[in-house]
């Protein structure tokens, strides 16, 4: 059986170290959507992300890599970097949106 995310708007976030932070710690945001492309023969969770920036594909990837992101991220439906925001700035985290 094979899992397809729904197409839609999505937030991509990470929770990092940041020795860049006071803290020690960031949040990454990057709105966008979750596309209709489909993985179909995937093993795992399926969906394809597109960032809303302006940017290229290649200088908002550069962005979110630059950003401190490394391996594991998370994808949330909505457009969230508002309230991911909010969150970092209760925690004393440090806090990017791309």
């Amino acid at each position: 059986m094979f899992f397809e995310l729904p197409p839609g708007p999505a937030t991509l976030v990470a929770f990092i170290p940041s020795p860049r932070e006071p803290s020690g710690y960031r949040f990454v945001a990057a709105e966008g959507a979750i596309t209709d492309r489909r993985f179909s023969k995937s093993p795992t969770v399926g969906g394809a992300f597109r960032f809303a920036s302006a940017l290229s594909p290649q200088n908002v990837w550069k962005s979110w890599v630059e950003a401190g992101v490394t391996h594991h991220s998370a994808l949330a439906p909505g457009h969230l970097a508002c309230a991911i925001e909010k969150v970092a700035g209760y925690l004393g985290v440090g806090f990017v949106v791309i």
